[in-house]
């Protein structure tokens, strides 16, 4: 199971994406700050193998962010091996 707090700076009405980058030039923001919309994540979620089971959207601050809790499965996988090393 994977639980996951994120905010959609994509989904957001604001330009963060310029915001961001000239706060990194000042290093008020790390190199890993990635602008993504809520489908966008989800997309990478499903092509590593989990399943969305709830997700919760207490709704948009403002239209400043987009913040949502996302509840992910991941299948087992089923092996032959009897004593894996």
């Amino acid at each position: 199971m994977f639980v996951t707090n994120t905010v959609f700076l994509g989904d957001s009405k604001i330009p963060w994406k310029p915001l961001i980058a000239v706060a990194k030039m000042f290093g008020m923001a790390p190199d890993g700050v990635n602008i993504l919309k809520q489908d966008q994540l989800e997309e990478l979620f499903l092509k590593a193998g989990f399943a969305i089971d709830y997700r919760l959207e207490p709704g948009e601050t403002e239209g400043i962010f987009k913040a949502v809790f996302i509840i992910l499965k991941k299948p087992l996988i089923k092996t032959n091996c009897i004593n894996p090393r």
